[in-house]
């Protein structure tokens, strides 16, 4: 079963509405489990359309349930997140099957 996250780069409106359809689908387990979201660009996503510290203080109030943040510059975190996710999904599928 193929499972993945999604990583965002720095982008304008279309972009902003992908992430919060997918924080909504995660908070919900709308697909019976929540993937990695990860943000490249520090600056981008802190400073410029700071979507990253919104979602993730919405995250600590328990407003947004369910996320899997990442911020991060470097593209090696990012293959490791990923495979990470890849990683336990195959270990334990049951905690990705839909009930």
């Amino acid at each position: 079963m193929p499972f993945g996250g999604i990583i965002y780069t720095p982008g304008s409106a279309g972009t902003m509405h992908e992430i919060f359809r997918d924080a909504e689908q995660n908070h919900y387990l709308s697909y019976g489990f929540s993937s990695p979201m990860i943000f490249l660009g520090t600056k981008f996503w802190t400073e410029e359309i700071p979507a990253y510290p919104l979602l993730l203080k919405l995250s600590e109030r328990g407003k947004y349930k369910n996320l899997s943040l990442t911020l991060t510059d470097d593209s090696e975190e990012i293959i490791g997140q990923l495979l990470s996710f890849q990683s336990l999904a195959q270990e334990h599928p049951e905690a990705f099957m839909l009930q």
